[in-house]
């Protein structure tokens, strides 16, 4: 393949074309350079850009100023990591429109599309794939549509998608769905009537589903759960969830169980620059199997004062014994026999590292100490910071004892 220059000016000037077009149009500057009518064999025509260079190769190109150009064989279009490749590619340069033809594929860094048909409007910068194939690199994702339009620069349209993030000749589940929109602009992308199919077997259908196309997130409804179990029969929840905050989100979650009545779940999360932590509350009113109300809450908290001193907090309660057996969502749910309920404040210096804490317990051990029935532990341990198994001192004692034991290791200053 030889290589030709483009057309020169009466200077004997190179013509150099300066444009921020999208790369699929870079055709249209390729093929509509001002030349007159001209004809060539294995030509590889090169625009220099003010930032990258234009590469457009082919084994035969018309060009014209008046009537559609044609460039012909192995046809491709390179400008840094994006490309796009033909049979058979067209030009018009009255209306900007072009056409490819054959075996047309376009890629970049993030997307691969192949196809047999595609067109494309260079003066509005929209374009339409049909019968094609796509990789998304990013994700590991790879599908196809039945056509892919680009209605404009910001909004892109599949028809007859199929999506699966499976490996290569493993199809364990697809999404399929006739119409799947994505706006880059307001990040966001929405699919009518997409079904889940697993092994071949539909799993869940969503009339509309919208979903973010950037790490933002979005309120909407999640994915729901359908179960079921001998204690509380039929079990189908549908989580909600809240983007309240950029440091603060929270999921709320109706779930209706058919042996017990309807439920109420929250998830809070939240994220400050010393603090973190989950604030989980469940209620259940009027159990149909118990006839009273069961409830749940828990508190998961962690608080860093400075880099030597941290307070955590893992604290849990229900209305009841079997509350996790009965309304567990899960197996390790369900295995639940006993909650702690502990507050630790950690602290250390150059030498020592100490720890202050308390634990509540619904069952004791040899260890614990028992007050109006429930167990009680409430500690000082200070512990040599290289060698933390030699401990200067290890004490448990009751919560009356508790405030003289703090003042007693303060006054001790380093055990």
């Amino acid at each position: 393949m030889r290589s030709v220059p483009l057309y020169r000016s009466p200077t004997n000037r190179p013509n150099v074309v300066s444009t921020r077009a999208a790369p699929l149009p870079l055709i249209a500057f390729a093929l509509g350079v001002q030349a007159p009518v001209a004809t060539a064999a294995d030509v590889h025509l090169q625009l220099t850009r003010k930032i990258e260079t234009v590469d457009v190769l082919a084994r035969h190109v018309e060009l014209s100023r008046t009537a559609p150009s044609v460039l012909e064989g192995d046809v491709e279009v390179r400008t840094g990591e994006r490309y796009l490749g033909a049979d058979r590619v067209q030009y018009d340069p009255i209306t900007g429109d072009v056409q490819a033809e054959g075996d047309v594929r376009f890629g970049d860094a993030q997307l691969e599309v192949s196809g047999t048909l595609a067109s494309f409007d260079s003066a509005l910068g929209g374009g339409r794939f049909s019968d094609t194939t796509f990789k998304l690199k990013d994700v590991n994702g790879r599908g196809a549509a039945k056509q892919i339009s680009r209605i404009d620069p910001d909004v892109t349209i599949l028809e007859g998608v199929t999506y699966t993030t499976c490996p290569d000749e493993r199809d364990d589940w697809i999404l399929t769905a006739p119409y799947i929109e994505i706006d880059r602009a307001d990040e966001v992308g929405i699919a009518r009537k997409a079904r889940v199919d697993f092994k071949g077997v539909p799993i869940l259908y969503l009339p509309y589903l919208s979903f973010p196309l950037s790490a933002k997130r979005k309120s909407g409804f999640l994915i729901p759960q359908i179960g079921a179990s001998s204690r509380s029969g039929s079990d189908i929840s549908a989580p909600y969830y809240l983007n309240l905050k950029p440091n603060m989100d929270m999921t709320v979650t109706p779930r209706y169980l058919s042996r017990r009545g309807l439920q109420l779940a929250t998830e809070l999360r939240y994220l400050t620059t010393s603090s973190a932590g989950n604030l989980d509350l469940e209620y259940l009113p009027n159990d149909d199997q118990l006839g009273s109300d069961r409830r749940l809450a828990s508190l998961e908290h962690v608080t860093h004062f400075s880099d030597a001193t941290t307070l955590t907090a893992n604290i849990s309660a229900t209305s009841d014994g079997t509350y996790f057996q009965d309304l567990g969502n899960s197996l390790s749910a369900a295995s639940i026999t006993h909650l702690e309920r502990r507050v630790d404040l950690d602290w250390h210096d150059d030498t020592f590292g100490h720890n202050c804490g308390t634990i509540v317990g619904d069952s004791g051990s040899p260890d614990m100490i028992f007050e109006n029935g429930r167990a009680v532990i409430v500690g000082i341990e200070s512990a040599d910071v290289d060698t933390p198994a030699l401990r200067s001192v290890d004490m448990v004692v009751s919560a009356a004892s508790f405030a003289d034991a703090i003042a007693t290791e303060l006054r001790a200053g380093r055990p």
